[in-house]
């Protein structure tokens, strides 16, 4: 549920949603419905705040409801709260600082495993997370991202065995790195060459190999941002 009293949270989400879509607020509020600078003003002033009644007419113009415009699928926690969890117990990502707008720290959703061996997909997790990730610098803007475990030591030394990716639902570019998803809900990691209408070219490291997959097969190709994917 929205705390539409959290005025920090709803800015820090409407900037990233902004920037993720490169939107100019005035012109935005303005399109809306709300008075001119209504939005400037409210995002570049911590002591403003904006109605419920203002975030619909945003929704709305967009043609979505107020929890996607604010990416709610996202759990946040306060970044002091965060800082006391990794004093406490060690990250699996090796105490990286995690994606933040103002106090918030962005976390992303883990399905499952994605499979870097040279024989075999990894199942997912269906509709259901199986944890919460802290998001790496920069992932505001992807909302729909998620997270997924290497399994196997294909992708070597880019991936390892144990490492979390996320996969970012954007375009990827040849010699990038990518998360293929098939129909049945299972994935691989590998690199990127290029494809046809009939095939997907990928490269592996171990061994060092191209593979094909069939275009037909494939539900989605994700690009991976990981702690070397800048």
């Amino acid at each position: 549920m929205i705390d539409f009293n959290d005025s920090d949270y709803i800015r820090a989400r409407l900037l990233a949603y902004i920037e993720k879509n490169n939107i100019k607020p005035t012109p935005w509020g303005l399109s809306a419905g709300l008075s001119r600078n209504a939005l400037s003003q409210f995002l570049n002033h911590p002591e403003r705040n904006i109605s419920a009644k203002s975030l619909q007419k945003l929704a709305d113009h967009e043609g979505i409801n107020i929890e996607a415009l604010l990416g709610v699928a996202n759990k946040v926690i306060p970044s002091q709260a965060y800082q006391q969890s990794l004093s406490q117990q060690g990250s699996h990502a090796g105490g990286m600082q995690g994606a933040a707008y103002g106090q918030y720290i962005i976390k992303f959703p883990l399905y499952g495993r994605a499979s870097a061996t040279t024989d075999g997909r990894y199942a997912t997790n269906q509709g259901e997370h199986i944890d919460m990730i802290d998001g790496l610098p920069g992932m505001e803007q992807y909302h729909d991202a998620f997270v997924l475990e290497v399994f196997g030591d294909s992708m070597e030394p880019r991936y390892f065995d144990g490492e979390y990716i996320f996969a970012v639902p954007t375009r990827v570019m040849p010699k990038q790195f990518c998360v293929v998803q098939y129909h049945d809900g299972s994935s691989i990691v590998k690199q990127y060459l290029g494809q046809d209408d009939k095939k997907i070219r990928l490269k592996q490291f171990n061994p060092d190999e191209e593979i094909e997959v069939d275009l037909e097969d494939v539900h989605q190709i994700y690009r991976v941002k990981g702690m070397r994917d800048r």
